[in-house]
């Protein structure tokens, strides 16, 4: 179950816990130079009291999302096949 932990008038992040791992998503209602800002600092911040490594999923063809993750401080973690629809994403991954 996705868990809001920031809620913003132009963004809500979510944690998600999967077997001890956690995973980030982010939906973002408008974009622009101090939604970045701000949200970057507020993940800097999640990432510091969370305290634990922070995994999110990409679609390999997913050009925005891959530029929105290297904004935000992630790297490339490992390609994962996806059983469920048997696609090959790319996990990426923020620790503190």
């Amino acid at each position: 179950m996705k868990t809001p932990v920031i809620v913003k008038d132009k963004y809500i992040v979510y944690l998600e816990d999967y077997q001890g791992t956690s995973f980030i998503h982010c939906d973002c209602i408008g974009w622009n130079k101090d939604t970045k800002s701000k949200l970057s600092k507020d993940i800097d911040s999640l990432t510091q009291l969370h305290g634990k490594p922070i995994y999110a999923f990409h679609n390999k063809d997913d050009i925005k999302h891959r530029k929105f993750l290297k904004l935000m401080k992630f790297e490339f973690y490992s390609d994962i096949y996806c059983p469920t629809d048997g696609e090959v994403r790319q996990l990426f991954v923020r620790s503190n």
